[in-house]
């Protein structure tokens, strides 16, 4: 059994793309095959291809290649899927979120490493340790952390629900 990862940085989904991802899988199979965690016997979590699943299903592929890797922490995860998707079509929205999401796991998890007197050194991540990690310049990940934490809420929903773009949410 395969279930999707609920907390996945992507929500929404172009139906459009999801058709035409859809045709190219049925005609010529799976490119790249999703990864999935084992979660407990025979059971299994998406961790990055929910797009290319989606489009399997769709084709009426009954056999699929899932590459299953180990347990993931919930900062290995977002780590994968945010590299993952960072190649395809992650709104600058989403991009932002995930960053800032994960940048803030990583400074708790040195703190969890700190509180329990482990030989790390108890530090905070800087923004240039992290954006070095990430593969992004340090400005980007500013630009992006200003403007997620910046917006008012109702903007916020309008571009989660599609209403209004990023780029026009940031200049509101």
């Amino acid at each position: 059994r395969i279930i999707p990862d609920l907390e996945h940085p992507r929500q929404r989904y172009d139906r459009a793309r999801i058709a035409m991802l859809t045709r190219s899988v049925g005609n010529y199979g799976m490119v790249s095959p999703p990864i999935a965690e084992e979660i407990g016997p025979r059971e299994y979590k998406i961790v990055v291809g929910h797009r290319r699943l989606l489009a399997a299903l769709f084709a009426g592929m009954e056999d699929l290649e899932v590459k299953i890797t180990g347990k993931l922490s919930p900062l290995e995860r977002l780590e994968v899927q945010i590299h993952e998707d960072s190649q395809v079509a992650f709104t600058p929205w989403k991009r932002a979120e995930a960053l800032c999401r994960l940048y803030e796991m990583k400074c708790e998890l040195e703190s969890e490493f700190a509180n329990r007197g482990e030989r790390r050194q108890a530090k905070r991540y800087t923004y240039s340790e992290f954006c070095n990690f990430m593969g992004i310049s340090e400005s980007r990940f500013r630009n992006s952390r200003n403007y997620f934490y910046n917006l008012i809420d109702e903007v916020k929903v309008a571009v989660q629900e599609g209403r209004i773009s990023y780029p026009k949410a940031v200049w509101i």
